[in-house]
């Protein structure tokens, strides 16, 4: 029973850190996002004439 009970906790810890990192880390969204604009660019134009056609 103690052991689900640190299972429980901790888990809870884990989120309740990820969600601080998040708000502490305010650099690394920008680096994401220019990932993410390249992934889509990428992924538009290979899109965009397939569909055209």
């Amino acid at each position: 029973m103690a052991q689900t009970v640190q299972k429980g906790r901790k888990s809870l810890a884990t989120g309740s850190k990820r969600q601080q990192d998040d708000s502490s880390d305010s650099s690394p969204p920008p680096p994401a996002k220019k990932k993410k604009t390249a992934t889509a660019r990428k992924s538009t134009g290979g899109a965009a004439p397939r569909r055209q056609p």
